[in-house]
C-alpha cells in the first residue's frame, strides 16, 4: 500500500515534544476516518474511537459525565 501524504504528516506529529490536540477536518469520503484508523493501531498500543455523530452519550465525556 502506498503511504499518503498525510500518513508522514501524522508521524512528524507524533514525534513533536510539545504536540498539541489533533483536529482533522475535510470533505466527506475522502478517508480520513480510515486514515486515523491506520495510524492508530499501527503507532499505538491502544486505540479508542469516540464518536460524537454516532453515539449519542458521547457527549457526556465533554461534562465529564
Amino acid at each position: 500500500m502506498l503511504e499518503r501524504e498525510i500518513y508522514t504528516k501524522l508521524k512528524a506529529w507524533k514525534e513533536e515534544p510539545d504536540k498539541k490536540a489533533l483536529c482533522i477536518i475535510g470533505a466527506r469520503q475522502i478517508g480520513k476516518t480510515t486514515i486515523i484508523e491506520q495510524f492508530g493501531r499501527e503507532h499505538y498500543d491502544y486505540f479508542v474511537e469516540i464518536n460524537f455523530v454516532t453515539d449519542a452519550g458521547a457527549g457526556g465525556f465533554l461534562r465529564g459525565a
